[in-house]
């Protein structure tokens, strides 16, 4: 997350990769819509993560 991210934009973040996370170990996605959906998250913020 970049330092100008506020706590609500980092909450956001959080969860859409805690679901994200989740929906691929559950089976419902596949690893290649959980990577392209992880892609479409950082680049929703311009953040930086590494998971």
């Amino acid at each position: 997350m970049s330092a100008s991210c506020s706590r609500k934009q980092a909450y956001q973040q959080g969860m859409l990769v805690y679901f994200n996370q989740t929906l691929l170990a559950k089976g419902i996605i596949t690893d290649r819509e959980y990577t392209a959906m992880k892609l479409k998250i950082r680049a929703r913020d311009g953040a930086v993560t590494t998971r």
